[in-house]
């Protein structure tokens, strides 16, 4: 009886100690994710003039199926600009993968935005970059 209580208490201990390290695992990925979503906005308000908002609707990387086969992580966003929506894919380099929209104004593409910009990052969390 006691041999078998030693050995289910251990299967136990192993079980926690298995989810304990995912859920420190998947905190990490999140928290890279989301730094990669920030130094996107930074390059994307440095690349889009008139750029009002930004949305991010999934993580992006791997998990999201946005890692190219290179290992390059890119996420597709929202853009509002001059009171207009558009969606491109970008890096966290900024750039766009796979181009932009046919409507998109060229004109806005080269010059850093001046105004503030409302970003909604992919958990939820909103921020205003100024």
């Amino acid at each position: 009886m006691k041999k078998i209580l030693i050995i289910v208490s251990g299967i136990i201990l192993l079980l926690i100690g298995i989810r304990m390290g995912a859920k420190i695992y998947m905190d990490n990925k999140v928290t890279k994710e989301l730094e990669y979503q920030r130094e996107s906005v930074i390059s994307l308000r440095n690349e889009y003039t008139d750029l009002e908002e930004i949305i991010f609707n999934k993580d992006g990387g791997q998990f999201s199926k946005t890692e190219n086969d290179f290992g390059t992580w890119y996420i597709e966003v929202k853009l509002k600009i001059s009171d207009n929506w558009y969606e491109i894919a970008t890096g966290k380099d900024g750039g766009s993968y796979g181009g932009v929209d046919k409507d998109f104004p060229e004109e806005k593409i080269g010059k850093e935005t001046k105004n503030s910009v409302i970003v909604k990052y992919s958990n939820g969390d909103e921020a205003v970059l100024k």
